[in-house]
């Protein structure tokens, strides 16, 4: 471990708020970012890494009704599987939980385990995002 620091020549760069704001106020401007203004915000919102965001199913944000949840229960990608002490759950905002309900299709069956968040473009973006 000491190794890989010392080999660290400077700490990683994080946005800035104002960057984060920005961020958020191009991707949320046009209804063909609206997909992608999502993901960021759960990212900046929850703290979620990339490989947690793609890994959630539609099951894991949506309930059978269709309904954005309170709470995502995140995949544990280490642990020792011997106990449920490996699960995680992320708590979501209202904001969040308000872009998701706009994010929703109306022809997508959420209790279907193989149903993704992640949809393209044409089928995902509301009518009007500020709504």
């Amino acid at each position: 471990m000491a190794a890989y620091v010392e080999s660290i020549r400077r700490a990683p760069r994080t946005l800035t708020e104002r960057e984060q704001k920005a961020l958020l106020r191009v991707t949320g401007e046009h209804r063909a970012g609206w997909r992608d203004h999502v993901l960021f915000a759960m990212a900046l919102g929850t703290g979620l890494r990339a490989h947690e965001l793609v890994a959630l199913d539609a099951g894991d944000v949506f309930d059978d009704a269709g309904r954005v949840r309170r709470r995502l229960a995140l995949r544990v990608f280490k642990g020792d599987g011997r106990d449920d002490d490996d699960r995680q759950e992320v708590l979501l905002s209202e904001g969040l939980r308000a872009k998701l309900e706009k994010l929703r299709v109306p022809d997508v069956n959420y209790s279907d385990p193989s149903a993704t968040i992640t949809l393209p473009h044409r089928r995902c973006c509301p009518i009007n995002p500020d709504s």
